[in-house]
């Protein structure tokens, strides 16, 4: 059995999809821009939300890649 691998989303990733939901597009059409699985747009929708509901790419954490 193979091991899966997940990958961060990176800042610019975040922005896109910001770009993108303003401008009305739907989940399935941001995962296949973005090559990223459905579930992952839908996963960084509902935790990245302001309290008014609307998309924050400001809202979502950087991830620093620090070699120990």
């Amino acid at each position: 059995m193979t091991k899966k691998h997940y990958y961060h989303l990176t800042q610019w990733q975040r922005y896109k999809i910001e770009v993108l939901i303003k401008a009305g597009h739907k989940a399935p059409f941001i995962s296949v821009q973005l090559k990223v699985s459905l579930s992952t747009i839908h996963r960084e929708l509902k935790r990245n939300k302001t309290k008014a509901g609307k998309y924050n790419a400001a809202f979502a954490p950087v991830f620093v890649n620090r070699t120990p």
